[in-house]
């Protein structure tokens, strides 16, 4: 996966922040939410148990991969992808405004990178700037995608990737 982008435009789950972190938690079920602070619990209290050994200062040591794991995870549920069957079906005009499905593109945008997540695709379309949106489509509706924007939206500048 790429990290950084020719244009220094960044792909989602690069930057982690506490509001990725936010609303990762706030997407997790219940039961997810359980599960998290259930082994998290576990591992504190095997470390606690065994305190008097010496390998508990190694597995003490690694609370903190556990937690950035811990977090990482969080970070990339708090943005997901949206994975589009058809992004062509999906890409409308409402009032003068640009709709992807129930995603309505705010006035301020003036930048769309366009391309292929990789050489078979798929092909993707993303807000440029850091954890912006972001969706997936099949990689042969890019030339249908590109002239949907230049034909309703001139004013946004595609970014071919």
């Amino acid at each position: 996966m790429k990290m950084l982008s020719q244009r220094g435009i960044r792909w989602p789950y690069q930057t982690m922040t506490l509001t990725s972190i936010k609303q990762g938690w706030r997407v997790l079920s219940g039961a997810g939410r359980f599960v998290i602070c259930s082994l998290f619990g576990l591992y504190l209290t095997v470390i606690i148990v065994n305190s008097s050994k010496l390998n508990s200062l190694l597995m003490l040591s690694n609370i903190p991969v556990f937690g950035l794991m811990l977090l990482q995870y969080l970070h990339s549920r708090g943005h997901p992808q949206f994975d589009s069957a058809s992004l062509t079906e999906e890409l409308r005009l409402d009032n003068g405004q640009i709709c992807i499905g129930p995603f309505v593109f705010p006035d301020t945008v003036r930048k769309l990178v366009i391309g292929r997540k990789d050489i078979q695709g798929p092909g993707f379309l993303q807000l440029a700037w850091n954890g912006g949106e972001q969706w997936l489509f099949p990689l042969e509706e890019i030339p249908a995608v590109r002239h949907f924007f230049r034909q309703h939206a001139p004013q946004i500048e595609l970014i071919h990737e």
